[in-house]
């Protein structure tokens, strides 16, 4: 079990909730459209975390991602390298984090079989319904906070490439009439990639999606732009870091 910092996280409000809970054939499968965490820390601005979906952070338990990204934004020495700011990261201080799936697996390559069983317990219409009411969660929130940071990382294996990347420009076409010019992707220390002698400063994957945060260390964030044809893409000039 992965606890959170409490000496850097003031408070956590998580919107979870069981939607099969078959206790004589094992089956549980949860869902969580938004965790918010509230940092001990001064400031007065919020960010959305967009990920794939989620691992085991509720109210009372944190994971590696999620701490991670909690560590990140709670120190106070990120600033701008270069370019105008769209508003000093260190002015942050509540982070919600949402994904393009909403139903709990820690492992994402086993994400499907979870959507299977949503199916066979109630039905592809309600699957799309938990679909829509994440999506409808995610918009709310990018109407809230002052930032936004893509985070989902690349379709994962045994999963139809076809619904996810139907999820990503769905987000994609509202966050480009909502906020395009608040837009980051992570900048990435890949330590396993970096004992491989090769590319090891991610921001976007070799598939050009944005890098999802358990690859490494959270180096800083670097400001994107998203085309009409959904091609993000990093804005070099603008560059958070610590």
């Amino acid at each position: 079990m992965v606890n959170y910092n409490w000496e850097l996280v003031q408070e956590v409000n998580c919107l979870k909730e069981i939607i099969i809970n078959d206790e004589l054939n094992k089956v549980k499968v949860e869902k969580r459209e938004l965790l918010e965490l509230m940092l001990k820390k001064k400031g007065n601005e919020s960010i959305l975390v967009i990920m794939m979906n989620p691992s085991k952070a509720d109210n009372n338990v944190s994971d590696h991602t999620i701490n991670s990204i909690i560590d990140f934004f709670s120190q106070s020495s990120h600033h701008i390298i270069k370019g105008p700011c769209i508003n000093p990261i260190s002015k942050i201080n509540k982070i919600f984090i949402s994904n393009l799936f909403s139903i709990y697996n820690p492992k994402s390559k086993k994400l499907n079989e979870s959507i299977n069983k949503v199916i066979e317990y109630h039905s592809i219409d309600y699957l799309i319904e938990l679909i829509e009411s994440n999506h409808n969660k995610i918009f709310e929130t990018v109407d809230e906070v002052d930032q936004i940071v893509l985070g989902w990382g690349d379709c994962p294996d045994n999963f139809h490439v076809t619904t996810y990347h139907v999820q990503i420009t769905r987000v994609l076409d509202y966050l480009t009439t909502k906020k395009k010019d608040r837009i980051s992707t992570f900048h990435i220390k890949n330590v396993r990639a970096a004992r491989r002698g090769i590319q090891s400063e991610n921001m976007l994957t070799n598939k050009k999606n944005p890098v999802h945060p358990i690859n490494g260390e959270i180096k800083g964030l670097l400001k994107v732009d998203i085309d009409p044809l959904y091609r993000i893409s990093p804005i070099i000039e603008e560059h958070y870091s610590k």
